[in-house]
């Protein structure tokens, strides 16, 4: 069984390779990932020898909190949820940061302006006012120790506990640069008691409060810094998340309600009408539509649904009105599924992050050890205490191991983000760090190659005077679909002066016609034209349709009034930086494959626009996965649907 768990109470890899270890020592853990930028664990293990009470105890024993989510979807947080929860962590730290930078200037004034010469008040001054001096900059430290208690709190108890982590230090250093300081305004009190001012000056010089505080600061910088980042981390499964509409509309007992998407239940029959996001994965029981499926498959075209086709969730009804029944609800649907690759993709650890979280598991006690060392090797070649003890202080304080453990997986995270940005899901993070050994790089060609954005690319009229009275007849007719083949020519042609349309009609997978100034104009496939009794004989024309044909492209046939008037060509244009770009992968010795469902000529048009070195046409979206395996069966890695802006 696999588990995820919220953990709390982590400041850096050493607490994650901590737990990682502890959980995984447990009879009947068979994995467990910590991800210390999401404060999230995955376990998987045996359930009957081991229970979640069992792992949860195990990991607050050493000193960490760990519960399960109230609600399991399978998901991820709402983004909605996500986010405030990341702007008050956020908030936090940044109170308590400026909290602390407000009392550390004056004490950092107080204890370091003497230095250049800065003015101090009388009763300051001098040995003889040392107490003063002493006193009220541990005054300044104490709301600075407060402000930052959690580094003891969690600290000492990972210390006392004997996993020491980054805090466990932080607590140690400036613990004791604080009762070391306190230690000295003790024996300066002394001094001057027995009118000893030699002493007082002496112990004046060794305060050591700043430092404390100092150390507690510069480490709430960094926290604050990592609190900010781990903010910006995930924005891939918040735009997937959106793709989830919060509602959905459904008939139940022939009655219409608007539920939420996360109540949908299997067999509801589910309403969805034009410009509508779909909320489950299911089977069209009535009515037609063009749906629009890049978010799920990368295709820029919308797809033309009948009854009895599938609907996938997370895609949007560009025309049309359905029913459909849901077969897959919540987290078992398609674009669910997706989230939940992504959300894996993140919490997986390459093997570097592993070597880096096990060297940052020894690494704190090492250094503790190599503190004490140093401390007993300065006092054994003479020195006081006092010296040797700010030598260990300083050793405890520059070792935080902060950037051995965060440098990896922050890494790993903003790779997998901006790729996500771009449109390439990364896998695992072990596939990310495979990349260097790529030699094949398979492409999708739709929106991945081309722009996946049709455009118009050539027209032919029967003569100038037809195509100077059919344009804006056209235009106006084109303007009333949302088809993405309609915006294309109305992008083409312009639209001034809207003509009003009488009778209009869209035949889906067909295309559209109506009267327009009491003229009958259809736009369509040849399918359309054909079932309209519209007569096609025109010789040039019918040689440019094959030739358009032959290079990509999608014809749209024009008729007025029941006799063929002209065609237009409209394609999915190449990137602009494609060429280069495989040009350069052709370079580095990176065999490129473009991997299509289109047919032979369409794809070997692109292919030779491009310059792709192989081509395999005509595969259907679920054997695309097959193919591209068998492409790269050498034992090569492989990027599939790699995409560019």
């Amino acid at each position: 069984m696999k588990e995820k768990y919220k953990i709390t109470g982590m400041s850096c890899s050493a607490c994650s390779a901590n737990i990682e270890k502890t959980v995984s020592s447990l009879e009947g853990v068979i994995e467990a990932n910590v991800n210390l930028l999401k404060n999230d664990m995955n376990v998987e293990y045996d359930q009957e020898k081991i229970t979640s009470e069992n792992i949860i105890q195990a990991i607050q024993k050493i000193g960490y909190g760990a519960s399960l989510p109230d609600h399991d979807t399978g998901l991820p947080l709402k983004e909605e949820n996500q986010a405030v929860i990341g702007d008050q962590e956020e908030k936090k730290m940044q109170v308590r940061l400026w909290a602390s930078v407000f009392w550390l200037i004056p004490l950092m004034y107080l204890s370091m302006g003497h230095m250049i010469h800065l003015p101090l008040p009388w009763w300051l001054e001098g040995a003889q006012y040392g107490v003063n001096f002493a006193l009220l900059q541990l005054l300044l430290t104490l709301p600075i120790v407060y402000l930052n208690r959690k580094f003891y709190q969690v600290g000492l108890k990972a210390l006392f506990h004997k996993m020491p982590n980054m805090d466990s230090l932080v607590a140690v250093g400036s613990g004791a640069a604080l009762i070391y300081g306190i230690f000295a305004l003790f024996q300066m009190s002394t001094g001057l008691a027995v009118h000893d001012m030699e002493v007082v000056h002496h112990y004046q010089m060794d305060l050591y409060f700043e430092s404390a505080a100092m150390i507690l600061t510069l480490v709430t910088v960094g926290k604050y810094l990592e609190t900010k980042s781990k903010g910006k981390t995930g924005k891939a499964i918040e735009k997937l998340m959106h793709l989830i509409p919060k509602q959905s509309l459904v008939e139940r007992d022939g009655v219409e309600l608007l539920i939420p998407s996360d109540q949908l239940v299997l067999g509801d029959v589910v309403i969805v009408k034009q410009g509508g996001l779909i909320g489950g994965d299911g089977t069209i029981i009535e009515g037609s539509g063009a749906v629009d499926e890049a978010a799920i498959t990368g295709e820029s075209l919308p797809v033309d649904k009948n009854v009895g086709d599938m609907l996938v969730s997370g895609t949007l009804v560009k025309s049309g009105y359905m029913k459909f029944r849901a077969n897959k609800v919540g987290a078992d649907t398609t674009l669910a599924q997706i989230i939940r690759l992504v959300d894996e993709a993140g919490a997986s650890k390459a093997p570097i992050a592993k070597l880096a979280d096990k060297v940052a598991g020894v690494f704190v006690p090492v250094v503790m050890v190599i503190s004490l060392l140093t401390a007993i090797i300065w006092m054994i070649v003479g020195a006081d205490f006092e010296f040797a003890l700010a030598r260990a202080i300083t050793v405890l304080v520059i070792s935080c191991p902060c950037a051995l453990g965060l440098a990896t997986p922050t890494a790993i995270m903003v790779g997998t983000g901006k790729g996500a940005e771009m449109g390439i899901l990364v896998k695992s993070a072990q596939s990310l760090e495979r990349m260097r050994d790529v030699d094949t790089i398979v492409f999708d060609k739709t929106g991945t190659i081309t722009k996946g954005k049709p455009q118009v690319t050539g027209e032919m009229w029967i003569s100038s005077s037809v195509e100077f009275q059919v344009k804006p007849l056209l235009a106006s007719l084109e303007d009333l679909s949302e088809h993405p083949l309609s915006k294309a020519v109305v992008a083409h042609l312009g639209v001034e002066n809207k003509e009003t349309v009488l009778n209009y009609e869209a035949v889906p997978g067909g295309g559209i016609l109506g009267e327009v100034s009491g003229q009958k104009i259809l736009c369509g496939n040849a399918n359309l034209l054909i079932e309209r009794d519209v007569e096609i004989q025109e010789k040039e024309l019918l040689e440019q349709v094959a030739k358009w044909e032959q290079d990509g492209n999608t014809v749209l046939y024009v008729a007025q009034n029941q006799k063929w008037t002209g065609i237009m060509a409209i394609a999915d244009p190449v990137k602009p930086k494609t060429k280069g770009i495989l040009a350069k992968l052709h370079q580095m010795g990176i065999h490129t494959v473009i991997l299509t469902g289109d047919r032979e000529k369409t794809a070997q048009a692109v292919q030779e626009q491009v310059g792709a070195k192989e081509l395999i046409a005509q595969v259907l979206p679920q054997d695309k996965e097959k193919k591209s395996s068998v492409t790269t069966s050498s034992g090569t890695c492989c990027s599939y649907g790699w995409r560019w802006n």
